[in-house]
């Protein structure tokens, strides 16, 4: 009833409702729609919002506490020394092992625009702040891959000399960590409620 696009469209269901029953025909079985229309259009809508609200990206920002910013080298040392490797996009992941959830569990980015790192220009890149983020409903356990981007986030101040702020600005202490991860556990409650499992072939349908 609905994907990544958006929900079921009145034209789409009835597109679907007369190749479903030209297959009935076609195979002499009886066929009875187990809900009118209307329920089917009202109930993708509701699931639609359910998704919009429930798509969320967990970041965490760190930023130099020097003056002259987080060198390229030192980062691609630092990410690699936490287990992140440069791939996709041109930013750098830690890769997913299991068999559910997305390709990576969480990726580090440069803060600010392009948001991509140059393998060639590493000598000379600088920058004052990096991002780490995680797709929260494509994650499989997003609770227990959140705390390990958080203890990475720690490592990389340590090495970087940098510290953690929000979206806000706000030095992220841990009572502000605890409450972004309230927040994935609360996401994890409500899609295992709907039948849906963070990270499943369901929710990489929905949110991906």
């Amino acid at each position: 009833m609905v994907d990544t696009r958006g929900p079921l469209g009145e034209s789409e269901l009835n597109t679907f409702t007369q190749m479903a029953l030209k297959l009935a025909d076609a195979l002499q079985r009886p066929t009875k729609f187990s809900l009118p229309f209307e329920t089917v259009l009202e109930k993708a809508h509701e699931l639609d919002e359910f998704c919009e609200t429930n798509d969320v990206l967990a970041s965490l920002n760190l930023i130099a506490t020097g003056p002259t910013g987080f060198s390229g080298r030192l980062i691609d040392d630092a990410a690699k020394l936490v287990g992140l490797q440069f791939g996709a996009m041109n930013i750098y992941h830690r890769k997913n092992d299991q068999a559910l959830g997305c390709q990576h569990l969480f990726s580090l980015a440069n803060l600010y625009q392009p948001g991509d790192f140059d393998p060639a220009k590493l000598d000379r890149f600088r920058t004052q702040g990096l991002t780490l983020f995680m797709n929260v409903p494509c994650t499989y356990q997003p609770v227990r891959v959140f705390d390990q981007m958080v203890e990475v986030a720690r490592v990389l101040c340590r090495r970087l000399e940098g510290r953690m702020e929000d979206n806000d600005h706000r030095a992220l202490t841990d009572q502000g960590l605890l409450v972004i991860r309230t927040q994935i556990e609360r996401i994890v409650a409500e899609m295992t409620g709907k039948g849906i499992v963070p990270g499943s072939a369901t929710a990489m349908r929905l949110f991906k």
